[in-house]
This record gives C-alpha cells, sequence and structure tokens, in this order.
C-alpha cells in the first residue's frame, strides 16, 4: 500500500477522462456511419479489394462483363499489352488499349492469371489489378450489389 507513488484519486480521473473519449468516439462512430450511408444513397464511389486468386473475383468481373455497355479501356504494359491486343482483338490508342465489351471476362481473367499489373476502365467501374489483388472502385450501390454477390 505504502509502495504506490500515485494518489488512488489519479484512477478515479483517469476513468473519468477515458468516460469522456469513450462517449466522444460513440458519437464520432454514429456521424461517420450516418455519412457513410448518406455517401452511399447518392452514390458516391466506393471500392472493394479482393484477392485475385478467389473465386469471387471472376465472379465479379462476369458481373460487371453483364453491365457493360460499351467497349473498355486497359493499361498495363506495353509487352503486355501487345499480347493481349492481339489475343483479344484490342486497339491500341496510345498508352492504353480499347476492347469491344465482349471481351471484358477474357482479358480481366488473363491479367489475373498472369499476376501481372494493369488498370481496367468499364464504364464507370474502375478495375486495378496488383499481383495478388484487385481494387473494383464504381458508384456505391454497384459495389453493395457486388458485395452481396
Amino acid at each position: 500500500k505504502s509502495s504506490i507513488s500515485f494518489p488512488v484519486s489519479k484512477l478515479d480521473t483517469l476513468s473519468l477522462n477515458t468516460q469522456k473519449q469513450a462517449r466522444h468516439l460513440a458519437y464520432l462512430s454514429r456521424v461517420l456511419s450516418k455519412h457513410a450511408r448518406e455517401m452511399r444513397k447518392m452514390g458516391f464511389q466506393d471500392s472493394i479489394t479482393v484477392n485475385v486468386l478467389e473465386k469471387n473475383a471472376k465472379e465479379i468481373i462476369s458481373k460487371i462483363a453483364m453491365n457493360l455497355k460499351s467497349e473498355f479501356i486497359v493499361k498495363t504494359g506495353k509487352e503486355k499489352a501487345a499480347q493481349l491486343a492481339e489475343k483479344f482483338n484490342g486497339t491500341i490508342k496510345g498508352e492504353s488499349l480499347l476492347f469491344p465489351k465482349e471481351n471484358l471476362e477474357g482479358v480481366a481473367l488473363e491479367l489475373f492469371d498472369s499476376k501481372c499489373e494493369a488498370t481496367i476502365i468499364a464504364g464507370n467501374t474502375r478495375i486495378d489489378i496488383s499481383l495478388k489483388k484487385a481494387v473494383f472502385t464504381a458508384p456505391a450501390g454497384k459495389v453493395l450489389e457486388i458485395k452481396k454477390g
């Protein structure tokens, strides 16, 4: 009892401060959740990250391909770009490739399998592919559909 170098009231003070911070964090959490809900309703951009080796990455590509109304763009390294253009009937336009909408699944799966870095822009959806993951960015409603499966 005599070996402690601080008064017990200090623990009371720390407890009160912690309770205040907890209340403030709970309030902040509610505010952030409300804003996120509202931004989703208004169609702000959202994203989902998936492992390209998982089955759901291929399912997401299928969903995006079904809803794609026009051509899509791919940005990747020159060597891979030339291979994709030849294999999937792409047109090289500067630093990008332009493909018919029917080839989205094939091109995306090829990029997943070859584990090369690339960006696919398909309508209002952007897919950033790296060695192990793909980040799908689209309006929040579309991302919500993807998450629901």
